[in-house]
């Protein structure tokens, strides 16, 4: 279970990107030549203690890379939970879809050694295989299939591959998946596909001859010398010579040591020592900033520039972020069991990564601020810079259990509330990226509060994917997620009202993405809620990739908030999205505003549903969001 992109995008626009540590100079991350074996550096460790436990991962290790390899690392924590063993940063870690930015450098290789180019088309490479492919992927490109802008949808076919050779079995993969017609129009849309690199991984395989490991092994990691790669779970099934994988259920940790099949290798099955990783980085960031050692300069502009209106380039994230001066490229990868995530920051000459041996959404929140600490610490001064968040989020209780976290001071009187949906209770409180509305108005006497998303933090049933895949496992499986969750908030309003902290005639939500989803859900499920503002939300689960083949699921198609929109005639509604944002379309959350004026119009009410769509490629929203909504809430509070 490759994580989806999730892997990618969600942590692209986490707390890490905005938010910055100023803890310490730069003293410590000077660039040395790693030797055979690697010191962890005692003050990064310091900085991921007290991460790795908040979040309870059994182990964390974070570094720093500059363009000649890795600088500083540390590890904490153990190796398997319940055994002694200490992790530590020479040990092999499997980083996922990370895995994608080094296939996509292979075949850079294979294109300036002109055994491919980057127009090669499944029809060129596979002639023998046209009469058997729909006839819309032909003219796929490989950097259509790089870009996941070809139009190929997962599914959970990757089990059925035969028994052949590895080459064999992508290509049996590779057939059965290009035999239907595409999801959409090859190169209209972004659609992040797994099965779109292992076709890419089987186009090095059909121009060389070699299967996709051989040729990455004798390849690019023989060029780098990066001599730990391996595929697959690192270690053995009955020793703990490396660390293990494990999930989190209920404050449980499960040790398990398991992976995709091998036909998913090109998608994300690498593992490998902090410093192989750090040379592989060490590469981009060489080439991001003009290098051109190994491959042309206008070769790594080509893997690391977005097509047009897109944020996504081969193998890597792109997007803007003023700590990192300028373009940063960004990565996450997941097989459910460990969490990768590495950030590149060629203005400033640097690049991090963090890896936990665990999977979901603790894993991913304890990464992105294991890198934010990293960043903090190599640049105090970027803008932005702020104290990390880490254990100093209030969680209380209700009379029925629901756990809940707070922020702001403690009301003498009833006080406005705001509901922030985002994440897990201490991402959403405190990051900036979700609840900078919040922090804008708590100086005016407002009071933050928050609960887990289903499917993170302490929100996920054991056995089950964390965030979207989680949501949507549970309706597949006639658990629909949302009507408890709303129950939870609303106790939550009910216990701070009863406890007189907060009036019952000022309560407000927000929330961005999946959580924007969530507090329009509220606002149409609680009439308490006076306003509500929404950041790029979704407004219908089926525009997301977690949701493929859901079309026809009945509980999915009513959660739609359209169908919701009576709900929330004449009530205040401020929203804002990109006009090309393909992750929730751009057009649903058009469709959802018609839907609520159509409402407000039947019900004789006035229309009070503002949506801003502002110039933004991808998923983000314009850079003045959050004072706006702050301020129009603000309006509200008098």
């Amino acid at each position: 279970m490759i994580a989806s992109n999730r892997q990618w995008v969600a942590t692209a626009f986490c707390f890490l990107l905005s938010t910055t540590a100023a803890l310490a100079d730069d003293t410590a991350d000077q660039p040395t030549t790693p030797a055979t074996a690697v010191t962890s550096d005692k003050e990064i460790e310091k900085l991921l203690e007290p991460i790795r436990e908040q979040q309870k991962v059994p182990g964390l290790v974070a570094g720093v890379v500059r363009r000649n390899g890795l600088a500083s690392v540390g590890a904490v924590g153990v190796r398997k939970s319940g055994s002694p063993e200490p992790i530590t940063v020479n040990d092999k870690l499997h980083i996922g879809s990370d895995t994608k930015a080094m296939t996509a450098t292979q075949i850079a290789l294979l294109v300036e050694q002109s055994k491919l180019s980057w127009q090669s088309t499944v029809g060129e490479v596979f002639p023998h295989l046209k009469s058997e492919l729909h006839a819309d992927f032909l003219p796929v490109t490989i950097e259509q299939l790089l870009s996941h802008r070809a139009g190929i949808k997962d599914d959970n076919s990757f089990w059925q591959v035969g028994k052949g050779s590895i080459i064999e079995q992508r290509e049996t993969l590779m057939k059965r998946t290009l035999s239907k017609p595409p999801a959409h129009p090859p190169g209209s849309k972004f659609l992040y596909s797994n099965f779109g690199y292992v076709i890419a991984g089987h186009f090095i395989e059909q121009v060389t001859g070699q299967s996709w490991e051989d040729q990455m092994t004798g390849g690019l990691f023989k060029t780098l010398k990066m001599a730990s790669v391996g595929f697959g779970f690192p270690g053995a099934t009955d020793l703990v010579e490396q660390p293990w994988g494990h999930t989190l259920q209920k404050d449980k940790l499960t040790p398990i040591q398991f992976d995709n099949p091998p036909v998913l290798g090109p998608a994300g099955l690498v593992h490998l020592t902090p410093a192989d990783w750090a040379s592989f980085v060490a590469l981009h960031l060489s080439g991001a900033r003009g290098d051109g050692s190994l491959l042309k300069p206008e070769t790594f502009k080509t893997l690391q520039t977005p097509a047009s209106g897109h944020d996504y380039a081969l193998g890597w994230g792109v997007v803007p972020r003023p700590w990192a001066g300028g373009k940063m490229l960004i990565h996450s990868g997941s097989n459910t069991f460990w969490y990768a995530t590495v950030a590149v920051a060629p203005e400033k000459d640097i690049a991090f990564f963090a890896v936990a041996n665990l999977g979901g959404p603790n894993a991913q929140a304890a990464c992105d601020a294991a890198i934010a600490a990293l960043i903090g610490r190599a640049l105090p001064q970027a803008p932005g810079a702020a104290p990390a968040a880490v254990n100093d989020t209030p969680i209380l209780r209700t009379q029925g259990g629901v756990r809940f976290g707070v922020l702001g001071a403690k009301p003498t009187a009833p006080a406005p509330l705001l509901f922030v949906f985002a994440n897990d209770i201490n991402t959403t409180l405190q990051s900036d990226d979700y609840n900078k509305v919040g922090k804008l108005l708590i100086p005016k006497g407002v009071v933050c509060a928050a609960i887990d998303l289903p499917c993170h933090g302490e929100n996920v049933l054991r056995n089950e994917p964390g965030g979207l895949d989680g949501w949507a496992a549970r309706l597949r499986g006639d658990r629909d997620p949302i009507p408890a969750f709303m129950k939870d908030a609303s106790s939550v309003v009910d216990y701070l009202v009863a406890e007189g902290y907060v009036d019952p005639s000022k309560i407000f939500a927000c929330g961005t993405s999946r959580g924007g989803f969530s507090a329009l859900h509220f606002a149409a499920a609680e009439p308490r809620v006076r306003s509500v503002a929404a950041f790029a939300p979704v407004t219908d689960l089926l525009a997301l990739r977690e949701f493929q083949g859901m079309e026809s699921h009945a509980r999915t198609n009513e959660l739609s908030l359209a169908r919701h929109a009576p709900k929330l005639a004449g009530r205040p509604v401020w929203m804002c999205i990109g006009n090309h944002d393909e992750r929730v379309d751009t057009d649903r959350a058009i469709a959802f505003t018609r839907a609520v004026v159509k409402a407000s119009v039947e019900a004789k009410k006035p229309p009070a549903i503002e949506l801003h769509v502002m110039t933004s490629e991808g998923h983000r929203i314009h850079p003045t969001a959050h004072e706006e909504a702050a301020a129009w809430f603000a309006a509200q509070l008098k």
